[in-house]
C-alpha cells in the first residue's frame, strides 16, 4: 500500500498526474484559441478598413480644404468660387454600422458615416460636392488597402470591398 503522508513532493509525478494536467490545459487552450480565431480575424479586417477610411477621409478633407482638383473636377466646381478657395475642413467622427448580409453582393454590408465641419459658410450643394470628394477618398483608400481595385469601378469607386465585406459610404454630416 502507498503511504501518501510520507510521499516526497519531488516525486509526486510518479503516476503521470502532472502530464495529464498539462495535456488537459493545452487542449482547453487550443479550443479557446480556435473558437475565437475567426472572430478576431473579422474584427481585425473591420479595424483595418476603418483605419483606411480615416486616412481617406483626412486626405479628402485636406484636398478639399486646399482646393486641389483635377482638370475635370475644376471645371465642374469653377462656377462655384467658394470651392476654389482654401478652407478649413475637419473630420470630427467616423463611424460604421453593420447592415447584414447583402445577397446581391454576396457579402456582409457595412455603411461608413463621416461627420465633418468647416469654417466656410457653405450651401447644401457645396457641402454635397465636398462630401462626394471625401467619400470617394474613403472608398479609394479602402480599395488600395485591400488591393481590390479590380472589383470596383474607378475613378468613382462606388462600392468598395475588403476580403469579406462590402463598404458603402453615407453622405457626410456637416456640423
Amino acid at each position: 500500500m502507498l503511504d501518501l503522508e510520507n510521499l516526497n513532493p519531488r516525486f509526486s509525478d510518479s503516476y503521470g498526474q502532472l502530464s495529464v494536467e498539462y495535456v488537459f490545459i493545452l487542449v482547453i487552450s487550443m479550443i479557446v484559441i480556435f473558437s475565437t480565431y475567426s472572430i478576431i480575424i473579422n474584427e481585425n479586417e473591420i479595424n483595418v478598413a476603418m483605419e483606411a477610411a480615416k486616412s481617406g477621409a483626412n486626405e479628402g478633407a485636406l484636398v478639399d480644404g486646399m482646393a486641389v482638383y483635377t482638370n475635370n473636377e475644376y471645371y465642374t466646381v469653377y462656377l462655384d468660387k467658394k470651392l476654389t478657395h482654401t478652407k478649413y475642413i475637419q473630420i470630427v467622427d467616423i463611424s460604421y454600422s453593420y447592415n447584414g448580409f447583402n445577397p446581391q453582393l454576396q457579402r456582409p454590408e457595412i455603411d461608413i458615416q463621416v461627420t465633418a465641419l468647416s469654417n466656410a459658410d457653405l450651401t447644401n450643394e457645396e457641402k454635397s460636392r465636398l462630401s462626394q470628394k471625401i467619400n470617394t477618398r474613403i472608398r479609394r483608400s479602402i480599395i488600395y488597402t485591400f488591393n481590390t481595385l479590380n472589383y470596383t469601378s474607378a475613378p468613382s469607386y462606388d462600392t468598395c470591398y475588403s476580403d469579406n465585406y462590402c463598404f458603402l459610404t453615407k453622405d457626410v454630416i456637416w456640423v
